[in-house]
């Protein structure tokens, strides 16, 4: 198990904005990751996975880092293909896994940089599917045990579940294979991602989540924030709902430009837009 002190936050986030962190634990199993978490829970702590929706100002506190704790076991059933997954397993190689294995719908979360646990925790999804269209169970902790929780019991909705206080160990899915050519429509998916959006920019994905029958990306182009920048920070020309960082943007910048979004749109619509990006700062 790796501990480093005093520890800058950016580079440890997609949109490499961030301040100083205290302490950053990485454990490797299910042991360590229990052991630091009894001995941290009461302190200021955060769990953190590829940091692909998280930025970070400073933090004073201690942050366990999944990036080491990422075995992947696979076995067939005649439901399907069962994947039990760490938290901290790049969602990549498991949609890499799906397409090898040509498992319906799952491709489409393709081009997403976030960890197993972090897309869990926000029930991450593109393209008409979501993470919990193929959750079996999560084992998590709860009261210094690990609990497992069929998907049944679990509560989750839109962008949200009930993990976002709560230790993800594992996800287990259930894939199902189709007679479809999925490389194919990989291919295609991540190709529209390219050209809709900034991914070869640093950014933190989607900051805002969809309001009800609405796009944010939409009501942010409406009110003229698309390319919109103040100093480094700003909305991309590609898709208006991503935050560029174009070079060394501040966590206070980030903060002032969500402000200016949250009213410009709530002025001209009446919609209060909610971050789907974790902003942190102690």
């Amino acid at each position: 198990m790796i501990t480093k002190k005093t520890v800058e936050l950016k580079e440890f986030t997609t949109i490499k904005v961030g301040g100083v962190g205290s302490y950053m634990i990485f454990p490797e199993n299910e042991e360590e990751f229990l052991n630091v978490y009894k001995k941290h829970k009461d302190d200021n702590l955060y769990i953190l996975g590829k940091g692909s929706n998280v930025i970070f100002g400073d933090f004073d506190g201690v942050l366990i880092n999944t990036k080491h704790f990422n075995d992947v076991k696979i076995s067939e059933t005649k439901e399907g293909i069962l994947v039990k997954a760490s938290a901290g397993v790049p969602l990549k190689d498991l949609i890499k896994l799906s397409v090898e294995q040509n498992v319906d719908e799952f491709y489409k979360l393709i081009g997403f940089p976030a960890s197993v646990g972090g897309a869990i925790a926000m029930n991450a999804g593109a393209y008409g599917v979501e993470i919990f269209d193929f959750i079996k169970g999560v084992w998590f902790v709860e009261e210094d045990e690990i609990v497992y929780k069929p998907k049944e019991e679990i509560f989750y909705t839109y962008r949200k579940t009930e993990f976002e206080n709560k230790p993800i160990l594992y996800g287990e899915f259930l894939f199902k294979k189709t007679q479809k050519d999925v490389k194919a429509l990989a291919q295609a998916i991540n190709q529209k991602r390219m050209e809709t959006q900034p991914l070869n920019m640093p950014t933190s994905g989607s900051t805002f989540k969809n309001p009800k029958n609405n796009f944010a990306g939409k009501l942010l182009e409406a009110v003229g924030l698309k390319g919109y920048k103040l100093k480094d920070i700003g909305f991309s020309q590609k898709h208006a709902n991503f935050l560029i960082n174009y070079k060394n943007a501040s966590f206070q910048d980030v903060l002032a430009l969500i402000n200016i979004a949250k009213e410009q749109v709530y002025k001209a619509f009446n919609i209060k837009l909610e971050e789907e990006i974790k902003l942190v700062c102690t």
